[in-house]
């Protein structure tokens, strides 16, 4: 065979092949790389947000001894007449973000127990991904969320949205921004227990 010839060739081979679709660094199976960034990740236990259920590894209806023992002393807290508010925050910081929980105890029960949690740290995520700082619009249409009360945080004007059947509320800033997550009992609107955490909320 004429040497030259022969290498002309396997040249033609070797460049078809590498335009051939469906080659190159992608594995078998994989998405292609164009779409791997449009595939959202899941959301972890410890940072996931279930309405009406829990907050990370918080839940409603656990002890206020289990969470206390699973977070450590709480950084404020307050306590009357079998109820009770704790409060966490990032750093010990009472400037940063804060978990929140209410705690109160039945004429059933002996033992108190967690029934509003709230956060204000993106941390925290819906299933769908949304958190702290997304815009209200975009999880209005999720849930059945309703005007319930306006009310001060810090210093900053919030109004809060309650989806009572769910168990979920939203604080939002002038912006429409969330700045806050609570959830609740389902069934139970919102702000038969939030008055803990908010002396000045005005009901709608």
């Amino acid at each position: 065979m004429n040497t030259p010839g022969f290498l002309l060739f396997a040249a033609l081979v070797v460049s078809a092949a590498s335009c051939t679709p469906g080659t190159g660094n992608n594995q078998i199976g994989s998405p292609p790389a164009s779409d791997s960034a449009s595939v959202s990740k899941p959301v972890r236990a410890e940072e996931l947000i279930i309405p009406g259920r829990s907050i990370g590894m918080t839940a409603l209806g656990e002890t206020s001894e289990s969470v206390h023992k699973r977070m450590g002393a709480p950084d404020l807290g307050d306590a009357a007449m079998g109820k009770s508010t704790a409060e966490w925050y990032a750093n010990h910081d009472t400037t940063s973000f804060v978990t929140q929980v209410y705690f109160s105890r039945s004429d059933d029960d002996e033992v108190k127990r967690a029934k509003q949690i709230r956060i204000t740290s993106s941390f925290f995520k819906l299933g769908d991904g949304s958190s702290v700082g997304t815009p209200f619009l975009k999880i209005a249409g999720l849930y059945s969320p309703k005007k319930v009360a306006t009310f001060t945080d810090r210093g900053s004007f919030r109004v809060l949205y309650d989806d009572a059947q769910t168990g979920i509320a939203f604080e939002t800033d002038t912006a429409t921004v969330i700045r806050g997550i609570t959830i609740h009992e389902p069934g139970k609107e919102v702000t038969a227990t939030y008055l803990p955490f908010f002396p000045d909320i005005k009901h709608q």
